[in-house]
Formats: C-alpha cells, sequence, structure tokens
C-alpha cells in the first residue's frame, strides 16, 4: 500500500524539520531535488521554432501583455517539423487537426492570459482567431526561468513528498499569519477545545481509535465527504466500546482510511469524522453532535474535502488520470531569463480551459451536507480529480500555482458567494453589526445566497434537509440576533415567505430515505420540498412587505431542544392580511402556464406551484393536480404580502389550499404583472391587473 512509501522516520524528520524552519521548507519543495527535471536539449529540424521563447524581447511583449507570434505558414511545414522530432511542433499540428491540408496557412500566436497576475504562468495559444488552448508554465526554482515563471512542476500523485511538504507550509503559514495570511489569525486558532469524540490517528504501529475527548486541548483535522449510501462500519452504540479500542483500519472505507493518513502525514494528531464521531443509531447523540457542527467545523485545523469522490468508498488521494494526461502531452523550449542566461520552461494544458467547466461535475458540489462544512472550514484542501487546491480566509490556491484570480472562475459552490468565509462569520458580531447599517442590510440577502446555493445539493436523508444547514443557521442567528424559524426568520418573516422553486434538481443516483411522517415541516418553509432550487424574494426595490400584513403568531415545534436548527416535527402561522379566492378554472385563465396560457386574454402574472414537475401542465385538470389539490375541491386561495407602492394592490403572495379543518396550507407563489406575460397587454388584461384587489378581504388564517 502507497501509505507506507511515504510514512518513514526520514521523512517525519525532514518535515519536522522543514516546520521548525520555514525557510528550510521553502526551499525543499522548490527545489529541483524532488523533481526528475532534465532541462531542454534541443531538437533537430524545426528551423527555430522551439526558440519562441528565447528572446529577452519576446519574454518582455508577453509580460506587457503583448502577443508573440509562433508560427505563421503552410501546415505542411509545420508537420513536417513535427515529423523531425520537434515536441513544440507536433502539439500544435494536432490542435489544428489531421484533417487539415499542407496547404493551409496556420497561425499561432503566444499572448499572457488575462487571469495571469504574476510572472508568466498562464498564456493563450491563439490561432488566427481567437484562443485555442490555455497553457501552463512551469519550472523548478533553481532554472534560470525560474525568475520569471513562479509556477513549479505538478505531479499526478497528490501525495508525493513535494505536495505533502507543500500542504504543511500552506498549514504553517496560514496559523501563523505570515506571507499575506494576516486575516487568518482572526478565524482560527492552532489549539481548541476537541469535539466530543475524535479519532487519534495513531502511526504505521499504532492502530487508530476513537476517542472521548472530556474537554481536551488540541488540534484535529476534519474531513468532508459524500457518503454515497450507508457505511458499514459507521459507529453504533454496539460498537462504541470496541472502536475506543482500536478502529478496523483495513476495513474502513477508502476515503477514511486516506484522510487518517494524510492527517498523520501532517502532523495532526485528531480527526474528526462525522460516521465514526457521532452514534449513528443515536437520535439524541446526532442531534447533540449535529447542533456542535458549526463549531467543530470553524475550530477545524484543515477540511481535507474528498471532492473528487463520488463516495466514501473510492478514494481521494490516489494518482489524479487527469493530470497524468496533461502532463503527457508537456513539450519544453529553452526561456530567457532576463539576466543573460537562458533555463528551461515546462509547458501544458492547463486545468482549465472553459469558465465553469468543472461546475456540476465534482460530486462533492452535489452534496447538500458538505455545503456547510465546507463554508465554515478556516482551511480546507480540496482533493480533485486534477489538482489539489487549498482555501483560507486570505488565500485561494492550488498544487499548480494558480491563484485566486485563476480558480475563481471556477469555484466550488461553497465559494460562488464569495464574501461568505469563516473571516465573515468570526470578524462580524452583533454589536459591530448594530453600528454598520449596510452590513445589516446585506444578512437577509446573503441568507438567501445561502439557500440557493445549499439546495441545489444532493441529499440521501431527506429529513437532513434542516439538519444540515444548522450550522450556518446558527452563525447567522448569532449574526442577526433573531429567531429562526425552519429556514426563515421572524423579523423578516414577511419577505421569507416570499420564495419559491425554479427548477427540480435531478443528481443523484443514490436512493432516497424518505421522510419520517412524524417530523413534518411546516408548508410555509422552504425545508418542506424535496429536490428543487430555492430562490429567495424578489428585490425589496421592486417589492414592499404590505403595512396590510400582520404576522400574529409563528412558531416551528422542535424535535430536540438541544437541535434549535434541526428536525422539527411542525409549525404554525397565523397571519392577517388580505385575502381572496379563484376557481381552479380561473386560477388557470390568470396564472397557467401551459403550452397554450401565454396566448389566453385573461393571463395577468405567474403561479409557482410548490409541486411542479409531476406532469405536463395542459389544461385547468393539471393545472389542479399540479397544486396538489385534492379532486372535488374546486378553489385556490390567495394572501396578498406584498406590493409595489402603498396605493397598489398586493401583486405578489402565497397561493393557498384550505383543509376541512379550516387550515391552510401552502401551494405556490403568485406573482401579478404582465411583464412576464406579453409585452402589449391587452385592455382586457390591464383591467384585470388594475382591479385584482378589488375583493380582498383582510382576514386572520392559519398556515401549517
Amino acid at each position: 500500500m502507497f501509505y507506507n512509501v511515504l510514512l518513514t522516520a526520514g521523512f517525519f524528520d525532514l518535515l519536522n524539520m522543514a516546520q521548525r524552519d520555514i525557510t528550510g521548507l521553502g526551499d525543499i519543495i522548490s527545489g529541483s531535488d524532488l523533481y526528475s527535471w532534465e532541462p531542454f536539449k534541443g531538437c533537430n529540424g524545426c528551423e527555430g521554432l522551439c526558440s519562441v521563447l528565447k528572446s529577452a524581447s519576446s519574454i518582455r511583449q508577453l509580460l506587457q501583455d503583448q502577443k508573440i507570434y509562433v508560427f505563421k505558414g503552410p501546415f505542411g511545414l509545420l508537420k513536417s517539423f513535427a515529423q523531425r522530432g520537434c515536441s513544440f511542433a507536433k502539439h500544435l499540428a494536432d490542435l489544428h487537426g489531421t484533417s487539415g491540408e499542407n496547404e493551409d496557412v496556420v497561425e499561432f500566436s503566444f499572448q499572457r492570459s488575462s487571469r495571469d497576475q504574476e510572472g508568466l504562468g498562464l498564456i493563450s495559444l491563439l490561432d488566427s482567431k481567437s484562443t485555442v488552448q490555455y497553457l501552463a508554465l512551469a519550472t523548478v526554482q533553481d532554472d534560470p526561468a525560474g525568475n520569471v515563471v513562479k509556477n513549479r512542476p505538478v505531479t499526478a500523485n497528490p501525495v508525493s513528498p513535494p505536495n505533502i511538504l507543500k500542504f504543511a507550509l500552506w498549514q504553517h503559514f496560514c496559523v501563523t499569519g505570515a506571507y499575506g495570511h494576516d486575516q487568518c489569525a482572526v478565524a482560527t486558532q492552532e489549539q481548541t477545545e476537541l469535539p466530543t469524540r475524535v479519532i487519534a490517528v495513531g502511526s504505521d504501529t499504532v492502530a487508530p481509535r476513537l476517542c472521548l475527548s472530556q474537554g481536551q486541548i488540541g488540534k484535529y483535522a476534519t474531513l468532508s465527504y459524500c457518503w454515497g449510501g450507508q457505511q458499514p462500519h459507521q459507529t453504533t452504540t454496539a460498537r462504541l466500546q470496541e472502536y475506543t479500542q482500536a478502529l478496523p483500519f483495513e476495513q474502513l472505507p477508502a476515503s477514511i482510511r486516506d484522510a487518517i493518513f494524510l492527517a498523520r502525514a501532517l502532523l495532526i494528531p485528531y480527526l474528526w469524522i462525522d460516521s465514526l464521531c457521532i452514534i449513528q443509531d443515536s437520535t439524541e447523540d446526532k442531534s447533540r453532535e449535529i447542533a456542535q457542527m458549526a463549531r467543530i467545523f470553524k475550530n477545524s485545523y484543515t477540511t481535507f474535502a474528498a471532492a473528487r469522490a463520488n463516495s466514501c468508498h473510492e478514494g481521494f488521494l490516489g494518482v489524479q488520470e487527469e493530470t497524468a494526461s496533461r502532463l503527457k502531452a508537456c513539450f519544453k523550449l529553452p526561456m530567457n531569463s532576463l539576466d543573460g542566461t537562458t533555463g528551461t520552461v515546462m509547458i501544458y494544458p492547463n486545468r482549465f480551459q472553459e469558465v465553469d467547466e468543472r461546475f456540476g461535475k465534482v460530486p462533492i458540489d452535489s452534496r447538500a451536507w458538505t455545503y456547510q462544512e465546507l463554508l465554515l472550514s478556516p482551511r480546507v484542501l480540496s482533493f480533485y480529480h486534477d489538482g489539489v487546491e487549498w482555501k483560507c480566509p486570505s488565500m485561494l490556491t492550488s498544487d499548480d500555482g494558480l491563484k485566486d484570480e485563476e480558480l475563481i472562475h471556477f469555484a466550488p459552490m461553497f465559494l460562488r458567494k464569495y464574501e461568505l468565509t469563516p473571516l465573515f462569520f468570526s470578524g462580524l458580531d452583533p454589536e459591530t453589526l448594530s453600528d454598520d447599517a449596510e452590513e445589516l442590510a446585506e444578512l437577509p440577502s446573503l441568507w438567501w445566497s445561502v439557500v440557493y446555493a445549499y439546495s441545489a445539493g444532493d441529499i440521501t436523508v431527506l429529513d437532513d434537509k434542516l439538519p444540515a444547514l444548522s450550522a450556518v443557521a446558527f452563525e447567522f442567528q448569532h449574526l442577526r440576533q433573531d429567531t429562526y424559524l425552519a429556514g426563515l426568520w421572524r423579523s423578516t418573516l414577511v419577505t421569507d415567505l416570499q420564495w419559491f422553486y425554479i427548477h427540480k434538481i435531478e443528481n443523484s443516483s443514490v436512493e432516497k430515505i424518505e421522510r419520517n411522517p412524524s417530523y413534518r415541516i411546516p408548508t410555509w418553509s422552504w425545508a418542506s420540498i424535496d429536490g428543487a432550487r430555492i430562490l429567495g424574494p424578489e428585490d425589496s426595490e421592486t417589492q414592499r412587505p404590505s403595512e396590510r400584513v400582520d404576522v400574529l403568531f409563528c412558531e416551528t415545534y422542535l424535535v430536540s431542544p438541544a437541535a434549535p436548527f434541526g428536525l422539527v416535527y411542525g409549525g404554525r402561522l397565523t397571519i392577517r392580511g388580505p385575502l381572496k379566492s379563484l376557481t381552479i378554472k380561473d386560477a388557470w385563465k390568470h396564472f397557467g402556464s401551459g403550452p397554450d396560457s401565454w396566448d389566453e386574454p385573461k393571463t395577468i402574472g405567474r403561479l409557482h406551484t410548490d409541486f411542479r414537475g409531476r406532469g405536463d401542465l395542459v389544461d385547468y385538470q393539471s393545472f389542479q393536480f399540479e397544486l396538489g389539490i385534492p379532486p372535488g375541491e374546486t378553489v385556490i386561495w390567495f394572501l396578498g404580502l406584498s406590493r409595489k407602492s402603498p396605493e397598489e394592490d398586493e401583486s405578489c403572495g402565497l397561493a393557498l389550499l384550505k383543509h376541512r379543518n379550516g387550515l391552510f396550507s401552502r401551494a405556490g407563489l403568485f406573482r401579478l404583472g404582465l411583464k412576464h406575460v406579453t409585452p402589449t397587454p391587452s385592455a382586457l388584461q390591464c383591467h384585470l391587473m388594475d382591479h385584482w384587489g378589488d375583493d380582498y378581504v383582510a382576514t386572520t388564517i392559519t398556515i401549517i
């Protein structure tokens, strides 16, 4: 097993020495002795094509963002260079394609990428029309080209000795606040109180085991990963005693074994993994520990993100096949170092060619639980199929030298709202916010940004919808000093009620564990909707809460008082506001979204149903089915909540179903507006809009 290859006494001596002497660590990482590096030895017969970077003037042009021409001539000539052994010519010929005619005139040039902010690390390879490829440049520190090219060669082995040392360097700088990490000290501590249970990672000769921390101070790592179904070796009440003696290391899922190895390699003595550190068959323990998730991840020394693994059985430290493939396509060129000497630069296809090309394709991005884990962690070391990335409050970087300016274009979901970091939560407090009206006003919209990102995630146990966001909710509650109501907030409740979902999420091959009938999230909460992306209320600049709406009472019933942001078994909202009803047929005419509805002369808005996706909407009967209205019921109710001005009727609010016991449940959100319907409304549509609120009646109702 490759674990034993690296974990030698000599390696640990090297790492210990390097962490004591940070200058030495920099030399060790950058030194050429750790790479199989051969300088450029030239090729025969390319008539100087390989010398394109050999002149000082070419390098200066690139550094000034000017274009330099690489080749312009017949394709046949380029192919002949390739056939004579020029790897650079072969790369260009392959990009042009084998179908090209020998007489075709081809043109290629280099230009520094606009996403490259330091030296020459990323260049665009252009043809006569546009960029055809982004190329990464790398060299070793003691090569003369290192004066210009700052990036070092990558390796397809994420846990090669150079990489392990690089990870240790990132950690050290972050914890000590050195080299631009001055903000990180605000958000993190090196030593902190350990979670209730942690894994003592042991060593080659000492087996890992589960420990009861009992308030002990220390440092620990956390693992964020995709379960991919139930884990046969998770901690249960029956296994707890056995696991405190020793964990069955060889029988554990691959991702967990990888995390234990990585913690050992980085000299982190403890590790927290949910499946092992929470007693999975104890509802009481799960509620108590999930309620501590914010503290657990915020205090983590480093979070390891198994970003590439679809399940815990796949692991995340294996050879990166895509990196290996890119390295096979590399070529070397001589490069002027601007000091009178010539070095060697290694050039290979960059990891990212198109913005967002990996978005939605990375397993960990699609898991709901990992969103809060990664968002709250002070340091995240993410292992992708094509590289390793580091995120902390001060920096976003990667093992191939790419920095914020490049990586943010391809950021995972938890970084999409970039101002939401551990620094955001640690650097602010209620007293600070009370004096900053602008920051305070941003919190509601930031919350809905969180909900939008989180709701895209897949969740196996449907009852986990609220618990899987409880840590972030805890942090927002601390800042807002507000009452949390199953995903909504009391101080902005009238606005918060106006959420809606925009499309179904189909991103899971894992069989869902259905909701426990005892746990009923109230229908007025977005968390009651499964498998759908949630969009927050419309901008307050265009829709304002109506002064005619008054929330009289609202509460949720917690499954466990120890988990105020977790599971609920119901809730009630008593509200007074303008209410009206329509028959199903009239509602279809006013709000239907079927194929012919835009031609309906009475259409005046949209109704975003909460049950979208059951079937096609072709008539009012399918509309009734979509809303979940039982056969025989013919009425849908509309509660106005907001309007554009005090002089207008409420144009946005809840679509409701009334039950036999007089209580209501939410069926969707209605929004009046002819701009949603047609650019040229008829006189009838304008009349219906103007008189929509004529039959509103102020009514007190209870929604469950």
